[in-house]
């Protein structure tokens, strides 16, 4: 599957950068003892429990308890009422 991003991307002069990206195993058991081994070009792609995107922050269960901890903690910061 990333053999074919990659050429996809090589197609349209694009590049994935491995140290930019991360992966997130979404389950509602948990990852466990599951560990993959995703390379891009050679490059380990790491693993992420709480990954950000778009502004947002997931974890493995999809049930954004990272995102709020975060918004709890910038709203205390901010000295916002709970």
């Amino acid at each position: 599957y990333l053999g074919g991003l990659k050429n996809w991307l090589s197609a349209l002069r694009l590049k994935m950068n491995a140290s930019k990206c991360c992966y997130t195993i979404f389950s509602g058991g948990g990852r466990g003892r599951l560990k993959m081994d995703l390379r891009l070009s050679g490059d380990l792609i790491p693993y992420n429990p709480n990954p950000l995107f778009l502004g947002v922050t997931f974890d493995e269960y999809i049930c954004f308890n990272k995102q709020f901890q975060n918004l709890r903690l910038l709203a205390a910061k901010k000295n916002y009422p709970h």
